[in-house]
């Protein structure tokens, strides 16, 4: 469980090509995890599997690499990192799980905002003053024009500064989660 609260923004600093699956080493100077630990990169939850002197790695599978947008990453990209939420730890975020509904591409961006293209699915859960994560950033919804699939939200300048976010424009894809709650008053409702 995270809370979409970044903690640091680190590095790829390489990217290695298996027969099964694709493994990252991202740098890290704060986020440090241990092995066998949580993470979340740009939002998604994955297991620290080896830890260096300069960071970490992770490793990707199929289905992380077709369902996300991390595939497309290459050696420099910045990255959002999140550290698994620990019990009695402060929730300053919302309810985010790692586990990514869609990738959705990047229509508008400005000093005020960002907008992004939701899927046909998805577009369901959003809400005004609802929750998205977006590249793992917690964020509220200003605005939703359902016919054009359209989500827009507000980006303070802390958030543009302390988040890869902030370096973004349009047409990139980018790794969306939807509110939890949402998802599960919709199961519960049918």
């Amino acid at each position: 469980m995270f809370t979409g609260i970044i903690r640091e923004v680190g590095t790829l600093l390489e990217k290695k090509t298996h027969a099964s699956h694709v493994s990252f080493k991202i740098s890290a100077t704060t986020v440090r995890p241990k092995p066998g630990d949580s993470i979340a990169i740009n939002g998604v939850c994955l297991t620290a599997t080896e830890i260096a002197d300069d960071g970490f790695w992770v490793d990707l599978v199929a289905e992380t690499l077709q369902k996300t947008n991390l595939g497309e990453l290459e050696q420099g990209a910045l990255i959002n990192l999140e550290p698994s939420l620990r019990v009695g730890e402060g929730l300053d975020g919302h309810f985010v799980t790692g586990h990514i509904d869609t990738v959705a591409k990047i229509t508008m961006i400005d000093e005020h905002g960002l907008s992004v293209a939701i899927p046909d699915p998805y577009i369901k859960y959003m809400t005004p003053k609802g929750s998205i994560t977006i590249n793992g950033v917690a964020l509220t919804i200003v605005e939703v024009t359902e016919r054009a699939n359209n989500v827009t939200v507000a980006l303070i300048p802390y958030t543009r500064a302390h988040t890869n976010l902030g370096q973004l424009k349009s047409d990139d894809r980018v790794t969306i989660e939807v509110d939890l709650i949402a998802r599960y008053l919709e199961k519960l409702s049918r």
